[in-house]
């Protein structure tokens, strides 16, 4: 499976991948699967299981674990489809339901917060790569690279 990611991701020229590290997948998977069982014991569990066995507490406890199970679904989403692919004049982002859009290096400014590097294309915000993912600086160092190369050219002043 990696080696035919890679094969297709070098057919595209693309330089480097950005993803979300694996351990998404498996808190997202994991937390799905605890929430969905609790779940199903809270709404079809034998009432002598509970100390209170008042239903409307059990459907109450039921809704949280449905609201953990939405957020393990986007969590394994995130981790599945989001990723930024580095090329050699630009990058393509694909947003976590996998709605690509491509920019040039061009078009983009880069500001520097304390915990990540946002990025924007005419002023409108596109992406915030944290600095707790393990290749947050590639995009900044290819966009860096890209200028120097152009401003060696002469292309930027």
């Amino acid at each position: 499976m990696k080696k035919e990611r890679l094969k297709t991701e070098q057919e595209r020229d693309v330089l480097s991948v950005i993803r979300y590290p694996k351990w998404c997948l498996y808190l997202g998977v994991g937390g799905g699967g605890f929430s969905l069982f609790m779940t199903a014991l809270f709404l079809l569990g034998p009432d002598h299981i509970f100390t209170d066995p008042d239903y409307e507490v059990r459907v109450a406890a039921s809704i949280l674990f449905i609201l953990l199970i939405i957020w393990a679904v986007w969590l394994i989403l995130l981790q599945l489809n989001w990723k930024i692919e580095i090329k050699k004049d630009g990058f393509t982002f694909t947003n976590t339901f996998k709605k690509k859009k491509t920019y040039k290096f061009d078009e983009i400014e880069e500001r520097q917060l304390r915990a990540c590097y946002r990025y924007y294309h005419n002023g409108k915000h596109i992406v915030c790569i944290s600095m707790l993912l393990d290749d947050f600086y590639m995009l900044s160092e290819a966009i860096a690279a890209y200028r120097a190369k152009k401003k060696k050219e002469g292309e930027i002043q």
